[in-house]
């Protein structure tokens, strides 16, 4: 869950910078319009999706269930641990995404952003001082609402997978 969580967060912030510098490009339309999709797909439909992709149908790369043996360690196998991250990580992006795309194009439009383009300062710097650290304020409380929603998320995914960790116990 914990590592679900800072993989699906780094990923839905790059993701909401590269939306909001290119905000009405046909990239933020995409990545808008697809993350939205996800957004409607709950835990169980896309681990299910996963499987039929990645294990089972289409390319039979990664085992479709994750069976332990009792007191096997999990980081021992990670093959196993591949598809349940992958469904937690593809619930989580689309709402940190859409918050940090929101709070980036807002503090981009601020008059301290156009003042230091003003003054010169590079895009670059522009970006990552001036403009990053006040639109990741708000996407830090959606952080942890979404690992807030990953407890309860997880009940659902390690049932899927047959992964009898902390949901079971949950």
């Amino acid at each position: 869950m914990f590592a679900s969580g800072i993989i699906g967060t780094a990923i839905g912030v790059a993701l909401g910078l590269l939306a909001a510098l290119r905000r009405d490009e046909p990239t933020d339309h995409l990545l808008s319009v697809i993350l939205l999709a996800i957004t409607s797909l709950p835990e169980f439909v896309v681990g299910l999706l996963l499987v039929i992709l990645l294990a089972a149908v289409t390319f039979r790369l990664l085992p479709a269930v994750s069976v332990f043996s009792i007191g096997q360690a999990p980081w021992n196998s990670p093959r196993l641990l591949i598809l349940p991250m992958a469904t937690l990580v593809i619930v989580i992006v689309p709402y940190i995404f859409r918050m940090m795309r929101a709070a980036t194009i807002e503090a981009l439009e601020s008059d301290y952003v156009e003042m230091a383009r003003l003054k010169g300062v590079s895009p670059t710097r522009v970006l990552l001082r001036h403009a990053l650290p006040n639109a990741i304020t708000p996407t830090i409380q959606v952080i942890g609402l979404n690992f807030l929603y990953l407890a309860g998320g997880i009940v659902v995914v390690e049932y899927v997978f047959d992964y009898p960790v902390s949901g079971r116990v949950l």
